[in-house]
């Protein structure tokens, strides 16, 4: 029997603990996302893959490449998106939207509201900026119109949420009055759906950076979403990145943030008006 060698792929090479502190350190300083020790096998495997494809043998290399990079380099962003964690649903965390939907719309419109503009702050893949579109067409009336930013800093889901097509089995994190905005393929593609133009055209996708300073020019906002985001940030981090949101939110608008996240004890311009849900905190 003939003995072969074996093959040892990047994902398999040990991840030394200076190339992961490097690796660690330049996620933070790129993104201000924290990435805690345990995080040390996420790091192998998702850069480990990368590394196969473009033929090199180890993390030490990857590290020296990337050390000799400009700042504007493209494998920058690549690196970004290989590190950073896409997780979101239709119709995540419904209580934000039926807030949104029974509470705030019915001020906004008494305030004689026309335009509504709306920040999806780390949309991902765009489950959230979509689903805001379902609820807001249905609820608005003609005289109204709405507008979404959908921001995120990995361009890989960014694009997949411009594409708007997803897997039919996640049809059932849509309400049935909500499935209008659903077109179904056939055939060969059977297994997919995809939004609707009619409801695709409210929403604009765009790279941003949270951690960075500059409003969008498209605010000021009257709804900002950024959920299930902070939990990957510092304390420190997530104190700038809260400052930076509350800078384009008009003076009635409102923020929420994941019912798994919280901002007590720390020093931001925001107040809880009901769990995360807030508002801007008024000057005295």
């Amino acid at each position: 029997m003939t003995d072969f060698p074996s093959i040892l792929f990047p994902g398999d090479l040990p991840l030394l603990e200076e190339d992961f502190e490097f690796f660690r350190d330049r996620l933070l300083e790129r993104a201000g996302i924290d990435l805690k020790d345990g995080k040390k096998s996420l790091v192998q495997a998702r850069l480990g893959a990368h590394l196969r494809s473009i033929g090199l043998k180890g993390f030490a290399e990857y590290r020296r490449r990337l050390e000799g990079l400009a700042p504007d380099d493209g494998e920058w962003q690549i690196f970004v998106n290989l590190l950073t964690t896409n997780k979101t649903d239709f119709f995540r965390e419904p209580a934000h939207f039926k807030f949104l939907l029974e509470t705030f719309l019915p001020k906004w419109r008494k305030a004689g509201g026309k335009h509504l503009k709306v920040w999806s702050a780390a949309c991902s893949t765009g489950q959230e900026p979509y689903t805001l579109a379902m609820c807001l067409k249905a609820a608005l009336p003609p005289e109204c119109d709405f507008s979404i930013l959908a921001t995120d800093i990995d361009t890989a889901v960014l694009k997949e949420a411009r594409n708007a097509v997803y897997p039919r089995h996640l049809l059932s994190q849509i309400p049935v009055e909500h499935r209008n905005a659903l077109s179904f393929g056939s055939g060969e593609i059977e297994g997919w759906m995809r939004i609707r133009p009619d409801w695709r055209k409210h929403v604009s996708f765009r790279t941003h950076n949270l951690i960075e300073g500059e409003p969008p020019p498209e605010g000021p906002f009257d709804v900002i979403f950024c959920r299930n985001v902070l939990i990957y940030f510092s304390r420190e981090t997530i104190v700038q990145v809260v400052g930076n949101l509350a800078r384009s939110i008009g003076p009635d608008g409102v923020f929420m943030i994941s019912h798994s996240e919280s901002l007590h004890g720390l020093p931001t311009p925001w107040q809880n008006i009901r769990p995360s849900v807030l508002v801007k905190k008024k000057r005295a």
